[in-house]
């Protein structure tokens, strides 16, 4: 005895993609972007509370300082270096040290 399966037994799906879904991804993509580089271009600190103040605002309020050092960099620039400890990660921010 032979059983035949019917062809409505069998579904085959095509997954959608094209010009609009790959337009949209890409769009995504940059406004993702633009907003990681704006909390990474801060205003500038001109103390150590405000860098720390500015650095807890970039973790989303969050956290327990750990330490705050200044740093110097090769181009002369001087940074905040903020440690901060967060859902058992240590983050740290840099917050550029206003002149």
């Amino acid at each position: 005895m032979t059983s035949f399966k019917s062809s409505s037994s069998r579904r085959h799906h095509k997954r959608k993609s094209g010009p609009g879904k790959l337009a949209a991804l890409l769009l995504g993509g940059c406004v993702l972007m633009t907003t990681v580089g704006m909390t990474a271009q801060a205003a500038d600190a001109s103390n150590r509370q405000q860098a720390i103040d500015m650095a807890m605002r970039q973790n989303g309020g969050q956290g327990k300082v750990l330490g705050v050092q200044v740093i110097r960099s090769e181009n002369g620039q001087s940074y905040f270096a903020v440690k901060i400890l967060s859902n058992g990660r240590v983050r740290v921010h840099r917050i550029r040290q206003s002149n």
